[in-house]
């Protein structure tokens, strides 16, 4: 915190996302993320490890449906739904230096039953919840503020 003013984050809200690999990924210097209440929906199959020059992993195609890595911290995940079609990839990859990660309040579904894998779990993981059938049929979740935008100017 800067003083008495929260610093600044970059959110995704509220959004709908379908892709062939991993979902999110983010690497590198992240700070201050919240993805907050999305759908998200990983259509992939088999995945693939590949090395990377330093040696780490990088999945690709069907991968983890989260992937964190090098410098990223101060991440809040919360209130998502997350649906794996993968039957061997965990919701969520942490790797490297990627403190604070804090992981809330999600909804996965995996035939896999892997919440995370990686370098080590993450800083906080409450109130997530996983469900193996991937034939029930899910609802996109509702978040506890229908606009961000609104909730600011109101703020």
């Amino acid at each position: 915190m800067s003083g008495n003013k929260p610093l600044p984050r970059n959110v995704m809200y509220n959004n709908q996302f379908v892709s062939p690999d991993s979902e999110v990924f983010l690497g590198g210097s992240n700070e201050a993320w919240m993805l907050l209440y999305n759908h998200f929906k990983v259509e992939g199959g088999a995945s693939r490890t590949f090395r990377n020059a330093d040696g780490s992993q990088l999945y690709v195609h069907g991968g983890p449906g989260m992937v964190f890595r090098h410098g990223v911290f101060d991440l809040i995940v919360k209130g998502n739904h997350i649906e794996m079609r993968s039957p061997a990839e965990p919701a969520f990859y942490i790797e490297g230096n990627a403190p604070g990660i804090h992981l809330l309040d999600n909804t996965i579904v995996s035939r896999s039953g892997i919440l995370f894998d990686g370098d080590h779990p993450p800083a906080r993981w409450q109130g997530n919840r996983i469900l193996t059938d991937p034939g029930v049929e899910r609802e996109r979740p509702t978040p506890t503020i229908p606009s961000i935008f609104e909730w600011q100017r109101n703020q």
